[in-house]
């Protein structure tokens, strides 16, 4: 029956528009909303779909169907660990999570989400998500925006949007002037039904630039996993000496150099440990997948002159955290110079308002951290209990702590204790009335 009537659809040649829609009985418009199911014929025929004004249309049927409860749409580019860590949490909680992402899944992620289809493009994509009916559309978009855009014209149901790193109002402005994103960022900012953000960026673009945010924003950021595999996986504590790590991105270990702006990966920071007969530890994010010699020269030479820096491959998520629980402290420190004068790609305020995933990973694997990085990472770690608050002016001081092995170990106590107040299994209880709130409310 299915066949047939998909057959049937494709074997004729029918000219719809949005006049055809509007004198449509609203009985037929019910029962062909009800007849959308994950058809081959009828998704054929939506890919059909090119134009703006047929898109809307096909939309215009998904928008009629009934809701099902505790379920959302992730709609991404590239999958990363933030998706797959919320996932897991809303499962937890009961809800059914689909993925929607053009970039490749890992297989061990797989299992966080009810169902998983890759698009090739973004009216692929937006087909796709009109063949189910969640409470919301939750749209993650990175540095582009063009299936968040279109989402927002189509409109197949209510949308949250998520931008992760807010870019109004973040780029220094010689960049912020050549980014053709930042209009398209800021149309979907103002044209979605709710905003969740991962840091607080977007009230800096609401209150500074001007943005027409949706009522309701939610503050988000990554939490920990919280996950009781990890307890099982952790590696034993490494007794040839101390053992600090920083995981993340690396850049050059010579970009921004100069002590008033250098970061955890810098190699003012490097030497500032390692002077001291610590052993420091970096994981990069390699995104492309290329070898760590390859992609950081610089890193891997200077590991090379110094036997206290070990320059470590990019491990997928679960590794990291099994790997870095054998050292003693996480490391996210920065120079107070760069919240005052920002550096050459990023303005100051963004430094002020950001968050890090990486904070997070440490708690997980059940290690304390020196943070010092900007003013809402350092409150959100601070309240924990579990770190020493430093820059790198005053780095070798908070240093000491090491040397305190009954402040180390309450520490790594209260380092555990947050993993669970920050688990994202916890956290999502406020996800999910967020997104029954939003999936309530009065189209905008």
């Amino acid at each position: 029956m299915t066949e047939d009537r998909g057959r049937n659809i494709q074997a004729g040649t029918v000219t719809l528009d949005t006049s055809d829609w509007e004198r449509t009985p609203p009985a037929v418009k019910e029962a062909f909303a009800q007849s959308l199911t994950r058809c081959d014929g009828l998704t054929q025929v939506a890919l059909r779909f090119r134009t703006i004004e047929r898109l809307k249309l096909f939309t215009a049927f998904a928008r009629m169907r009934p809701r099902l409860e505790r379920s959302v749409v992730f709609v991404v580019d590239t999958p990363i660990p933030r998706h797959f860590k919320i996932a897991s949490g809303l499962q937890r909680q009961g809800w059914s999570v689909v993925l929607l992402h053009r970039g490749p899944l890992p297989s061990d992620q797989r299992r966080f989400f009810s169902e998983a289809l890759q698009y090739l493009d973004r009216e692929e994509c937006l087909v796709l998500a009109c063949l189910f009916s969640p409470v919301v559309y939750h749209v993650f978009s990175s540095w582009n925006f063009e299936v968040a855009e279109l989402f927002m014209v189509a409109r197949p149901g209510k949308i949250v949007f998520e931008s992760y790193d807010v870019l109004g109002g973040a780029l220094q402005p010689v960049i912020e002037r050549s980014n053709t994103q930042i209009p398209v960022e800021k149309f979907c900012f103002e044209s979605a039904d709710a905003v969740c953000s991962r840091n607080l960026q977007v009230r800096y673009a609401r209150r500074t630039l001007g943005y027409k945010l949706p009522k309701r924003v939610l503050f988000f950021p990554d939490y920990c996993w919280n996950l009781n595999e990890q307890l099982c996986t952790r590696l034993p504590k490494r007794t040839d000496g101390v053992h600090l790590v920083y995981v993340g991105g690396c850049g050059s270990v010579y970009f921004n150099a100069e002590r008033q702006k250098a970061g955890p990966n810098s190699k003012v920071c490097i030497e500032e440990i390692t002077s001291r007969g610590l052993h420091y530890h970096i994981y990069p994010f390699i995104p492309n997948g290329d070898a760590v010699e390859t992609a950081h020269p610089e890193y891997a030479e200077l590991a090379r002159r110094n036997p206290m820096f070990h320059l470590h491959s990019c491990l997928s998520p679960a590794e990291v955290l099994r790997e870095i629980s054998q050292y003693h402290m996480g490391v996210f420190v920065s120079a107070r110079g760069s919240l005052v004068e920002g550096d050459s790609f990023y303005r100051p305020e963004y430094f002020k308002l950001f968050t890090a995933n990486k904070v997070f990973d440490y708690l997980d694997a059940g290690l304390p951290a020196l943070v010092g990085a900007g003013r809402l990472i350092d409150w959100l770690m601070d309240r924990t209990g579990a770190v020493e608050l430093s820059y790198l002016d005053s780095l070798p001081q908070a240093l000491d702590v090491l040397a305190n092995p009954k402040r180390l170990a309450l520490l790594a106590t209260n380092a555990d204790a947050a993993r669970v107040m920050y688990g994202v299994e916890r956290q999502a209880l406020r996800l999910t009335k967020f997104y029954q709130v939003v999936g309530s409310q009065a189209a905008r």
